[in-house]
């Protein structure tokens, strides 16, 4: 039985068709529309189909090199947040010795910085690095006397550091978000518009299918490991 709700609907909206290869076939179509309206028996006919394409096309290639930018440097955010909690947890390191040489081990002063040793700093992680921070930007300030000015600014130069590279790492997270969203939106307008393509060009080529390789490359769309996959068996051998 013929399923004439097929013609409603959009062929490309499938999510097995990758980003990628979107914007492959998508350009591949485009050139192929281009070339048609150019030269050759149908030029000047489907500039009506080039100029739309063409602006939904620039918007989605835009729309991929937005998110790609925004996704390299949210990965440049989130190592320089890492790089930040290495270097705080290096700094507590090396003091630790000084800690220990000014107070003495064990002493109610050193349990103030190391309530539970050193090893608490060696395993900090993203949720409670901020709060190890503060312990040690607020115990050298109280023992500032003893372990000296310098070493409050350390603590502190460091703690602002990672605050800083947190936030940031945040606001290029919204930043990736709304670059994906974007680019969502761009693709169902391309979608959409070769869509309109592929109906407009079958009706006024309607009962020649071969002119379809005309505009569209469908080969870009498959996945080459997909159709190996479902390729018949090959038939058995003579006995």
């Amino acid at each position: 039985m013929i399923d004439l709700k097929k013609y409603f609907e959009i062929p490309f909206e499938d999510p097995a068709i990758s980003f990628d290869e979107c914007l492959l076939f998508s350009e591949d179509h485009l050139a192929k529309l281009k070339g048609q309206n150019d030269a050759g028996p149908y030029a000047g006919q489907l500039l009506a189909l080039v100029t739309p394409t063409q602006t939904a096309f620039d918007a989605f290639n835009n729309a991929m090199s937005e998110r790609d930018s925004q996704t390299a440097s949210r990965e440049g955010g989130t190592m320089t947040k890492d790089q930040a909690l290495e270097a705080f947890q290096m700094h507590v390191r090396r003091r630790e010795g000084t800690i220990k040489g000014a107070f003495g081990k064990p002493s109610p002063q050193y349990e103030q910085f190391f309530p539970r040793g050193l090893s608490e700093y060696n395993r900090a992680t993203m949720a409670n690095a901020e709060v190890l921070m503060d312990r040690m930007v607020t115990k050298t300030t109280a023992f500032q006397t003893d372990l000296g000015v310098p070493m409050v600014t350390e603590f502190t130069s460091l703690r602002a550091a990672f605050v800083t590279a947190r936030a940031a790492q945040l606001d290029q997270k919204s930043d990736v978000t709304g670059a994906r969203d974007a680019l969502y939106a761009a693709r169902g307008v391309l979608e959409a518009q070769m869509t309109v393509n592929l109906l407009t060009l079958a009706i006024k080529f309607m009962k020649q299918p071969e002119k379809v390789a005309l505009f569209f490359n469908q080969s870009l769309l498959e996945d080459a490991v997909r159709s190996q996959e479902e390729e018949p068996p090959a038939p058995p051998a003579p006995p």
